[in-house]
């Protein structure tokens, strides 16, 4: 007997392409009845195979062999031979899936683009006069969001948890009027450029945000149909700020740029909320910090709304 189990072994490819269509039909009956398998006995009444359960009782010299996905074990006892094979890594790839699939995953990674303007502290968009000079044009004031970084956390199932990374936000402020602004005695103050007829001025920001959002997703089973919901805030840190006007010198375009701190704010929070479906979301986001130092310039908060694509 051990050298029909030897021969057995040795023949394994050839036996494998012949009950190809056998092992296939295992590997759906595995799904549907864990205990079944293929089985090739060497009895007294010859060769031949079959699917049936696993055999309870105790069994004697076995090997095992592991060929590729295959899991191959030869059995003997005091009546026969069997060789039992199990596609187990097919029942492995099934646990796999089904854990992603189970997995809650938010929408937070991906390019944004929208605009950004400033309220006052009573949520109005029209300035002072006194402070006139920080008026926009909100329509050439770009914000642009680029979330490299994702890490979600599953409370029910997959369809609603926590959602955490990191990424930047480049925002473009352009006056409206012909000035920049600049600090006097550690106060920042308009700048007049009437005298250069600017084509363009604005201040431009950076930060480095991390956001702790709340998602929600609902519709169907696979995640990519889904509308979501997500809403909670976001923890910025500046990294730079500069100023930039540009203006025509004889005929020539001349670009000036001043980078300075303008008593901005270094650290900040805002509050979002975004929803989408697919890869497609509209966000909006509030920051209640206010935008420069205390008593250091206007008491002003920004805002932005737009559209953003996930990765």
């Amino acid at each position: 007997m051990k050298k029909t189990a030897i021969l057995l072994a040795t023949l394994l490819p050839i036996q494998t392409w012949l009950f190809a269509q056998v092992t296939d039909t295992t590997i759906v009956a595995e799904e549907e009845v864990d205990s079944s398998v293929v089985i090739v006995s060497d009895d007294e009444e010859g060769v031949s195979v079959s699917m049936d359960e696993v055999v309870k009782e105790e069994k004697r010299d076995t090997t095992k062999i592991k060929l590729g996905d295959k899991d191959i074990s030869i059995i003997e006892d005091e009546e026969k031979t069997s060789v039992e094979i199990r596609d187990t890594e097919v029942k492995k790839d099934d646990e796999k899936t089904a854990c992603k699939k189970k997995k809650f995953k938010g929408h937070w990674t991906g390019f944004e683009l929208g605009l950004n303007n400033f309220f006052d502290s009573d949520f109005s968009m029209s300035r002072p006069p006194e402070y006139s000079w920080m008026d926009l044009n909100t329509g050439k004031s770009w914000n642009v969001n680029l979330n490299f970084y994702q890490k979600s956390f599953g409370i029910v199932g997959n369809r609603f948890g926590i959602v955490t990374g990191i990424g930047f936000e480049l925002n473009n402020f352009q006056f409206d009027g012909d000035n920049t602004i600049h600090e006097v005695d550690g106060i920042i103050q308009s700048d007049d450029l009437s005298s250069y007829s600017p084509s363009k001025s604005k201040l431009t920001t950076t930060f480095l945000n991390v956001p702790l959002l709340l998602e929600v997703q609902i519709g169907p089973e696979k995640r990519s149909k889904r509308i979501h919901l997500s809403g909670g805030i976001i923890g910025g840190l500046k990294l730079g700020s500069h100023t930039k006007f540009v203006h025509r010198d004889e005929g020539r375009k001349k670009k000036v740029k001043d980078r300075d701190d303008f008593n901005i704010n270094s650290l900040r929070y805002g509050l979002t909320c975004r929803v989408g479906y697919k890869t497609a979301s509209i966000y909006g986001t509030y920051y209640p910090t206010p935008f420069f130092e205390k008593n250091k310039g206007p008491e002003l908060y920004p805002f932005n709304i737009g559209l953003a694509l996930g990765f």
